[in-house]
């Protein structure tokens, strides 16, 4: 089956997506799910609450243990392994708790706590192994940040990096030697525009600043993604950055330009790629993204690009296979949002199920993403400001969703594959 690994779109064949809750409960695609899962990201990159949904090998018991205080931040007992071997996602619940769920929805573990009366918050994880969860835990909402690694089983906690900035993304490469973050700085000796954005990478005790620039604002957390290629060879960050214009030492005005800097792991920018955003890895060397109302890829380094589809919505997530792309966009009007899918071989967009967005496969027919069911204002939607939302599975063959958790605050699904061991 040729897909967009192999096979130019034809621009021209995209259509607007149908306007009924659930396409048909027939496969989009005649799909041929691997054995064997590649790690690969993509994000984004986000929200109200910053939540990676992400896949993980792990044995556990499925009885929650009492929890241990160790001050401000509460652990679980160890975790007796069982011989039967599941694949979890990890999520941040309300910023204050970290928890793992199975890809049924069940054997639900919170891992780490926060105390209530704590203003500390966790703001974003990843995982580093299959049994180790990294996250950021911060003083509070907008400052002081450590990256932290938890292993799920021991409950043993490891410092990765201390930072007095707030850090936004963190991802591992592949060989769990490389960390990329995006932080945020203030400079204090500047008296306006002195809030920065920082695309760092560290590996050992070595600590790159790849770039930094003024930073907008970024209510969502979806404006900020950190992925690396599948091979290993790259690393992409994704931000938006503030573009100042001065007359005479006087600030006249302020704009915004979405930027994407790609980068080997030693520190050389191999690409960068202006007003642009959503950036995935298509291949190792084949980088997809969002430009003027459109998907387009191409190979890193390079300037020619491919138009894969007209594009009106947000966060788009490619399927393992790379034969379908996930998103959300508003329909109507912006308190209603819809789940969409573009097909990547038949060139055509379906609507799945309105009320969720945020999409993350975890398997060729499987979705995680986030169910809104109200906004609180206009567009509030892009900002995740939702009276209440929930982590649900979305089977796209069946249109079967499966709520998983619910709570004030649930951020972005994110989803990591790993390599299955055999025995």
């Amino acid at each position: 089956m040729e897909n967009l690994e192999n096979k130019p779109l034809n621009p021209n064949l995209s259509q607007t997506p149908n306007t009924s809750e659930f396409a048909e409960k027939q496969p989009l695609i005649d799909v041929k799910t691997s054995n064997l899962l590649r790690k690969v990201g993509i994000g984004g990159g986000i929200f109200l609450g910053i939540l990676i949904l992400i896949s993980i090998v792990v044995s556990i018991m499925p009885k929650q243990s009492p929890i241990a205080s160790t001050g401000d931040v509460l652990v679980e007992d160890p975790i007796t392994s069982l011989n039967e071997t599941k694949e979890y996602f990890a999520y941040i619940k309300d910023s204050k708790a970290i928890w793992i769920a199975d890809l049924k929805g069940e054997n639900k573990q919170m891992i780490i706590d926060i105390s209530p009366s704590s203003t500390s918050v966790f703001s974003t994880l990843t995982w580093k192994t299959p049994t180790d969860i990294t996250y950021t835990i911060c003083a509070d909402a907008n400052t002081e940040c450590s990256i932290k690694t938890i292993n799920i089983e021991s409950k043993s906690i490891t410092d990765e990096y201390n930072s007095t900035n707030f850090i936004k993304k963190i991802s591992w490469d592949k060989t769990s030697n490389y960390i990329a973050f995006i932080e945020y700085y203030k400079a204090p000796e500047y008296q306006e525009l002195n809030e920065f954005t920082n695309f760092t990478m560290k590996t050992g005790t070595i600590l790159s600043k790849l770039n930094s620039f003024l930073k907008t604002e970024d209510p969502s957390g979806v404006n900020n993604r950190v992925i690396f290629s599948g091979d290993n060879q790259y690393v992409a960050f994704y931000s938006v950055m503030t573009v100042p214009t001065y007359e005479n030492d006087r600030l006249i005005r302020t704009e915004t330009l979405p930027v994407i800097e790609v980068y080997l792991l030693n520190g050389t920018k191999v690409d960068r790629i202006e007003n642009a955003r959503d950036p995935f890895f298509i291949t190792e060397n084949k980088i997809g993204y969002i430009r003027d109302g459109q998907i387009v890829y191409k190979i890193v380094g390079t300037a020619e690009e491919t138009i894969a589809t007209v594009f009106n919505g947000y966060n788009p997530s490619i399927s393992p296979d790379k034969n379908l792309i996930a998103y959300w966009y508003y329909e109507g009007n912006l308190n209603n949002v819809v789940l969409g899918l573009f097909d990547t071989n038949l060139n055509i967009h379906r609507n799945i199920l309105r009320g969720i967005v945020l999409p993350t496969w975890v398997s060729n027919d499987l979705i995680l993403g986030i169910k809104a069911d109200n906004c609180l204002q206009g567009s509030s939607c892009q900002l995740y400001q939702f009276q209440t939302n929930s982590i649900s599975l979305v089977d796209i063959k069946r249109g079967n969703v499966v709520q998983v958790d619910q709570g004030k605050r649930i951020s972005e699904p994110s989803f990591v594959f790993f390599e299955k061991t055999t025995e």
